[in-house]
């Protein structure tokens, strides 16, 4: 297993000319030799560093497959899965040595500065009671028919 996040800026350049030589064509029309070699290159053409820290480590990245075990990732770095669905965000919970990723639990997390509501309930019952005992009468100056 390589324990180097694959960059294409990695591969030599003439690799790099070919790889963007060949995806330039429709993959309908690619020779099976093209299509090998981009193959055997994949990691390479999915996956991309966001983000570095000051000590050259990697904060953020993105790619096609989690790069277990891999070194160079900051404790904390965030990695996002680019070909799952759903929550796809990883965070590093190994070290710069060897990264170990977990799924992010799925809890959303608010950016808005405003507090959250609370709700608070009254333990004591409420004794008290207002029935109405008002009457209303109307005084109509028209006049009433019996209803049949």
């Amino acid at each position: 297993m390589s324990t180097t996040f694959e960059l294409l800026a990695q591969l030599p350049k003439a690799d790099q000319n070919e790889v963007t030589r060949i995806l330039a064509k429709a993959a309908a029309i690619r020779t099976t030799a093209e299509a090998s070699f981009i193959a055997a290159r994949l990691p390479y053409q999915t996956q991309e560093v966001v983000r570095y820290d000051s000590d050259g480590l990697i904060l953020e990245a993105e790619g096609n497959t989690v790069p277990e075990g891999y070194a160079n990732f900051k404790q904390g770095a965030f990695f996002r899965d680019l070909d799952k669905a759903g929550m796809n965000i990883y965070i590093n919970t190994g070290d710069s040595t060897t990264a170990v990723w977990s799924l992010l639990g799925g809890q959303i997390v608010s950016a808005s500065p405003s507090p959250t509501p609370s709700v608070s309930v009254s333990l004591s019952p409420s004794a008290s009671a207002s029935p109405s005992s008002s009457v209303s009468s109307s005084d109509s100056p028209s006049p009433s028919f019996p209803f049949v």
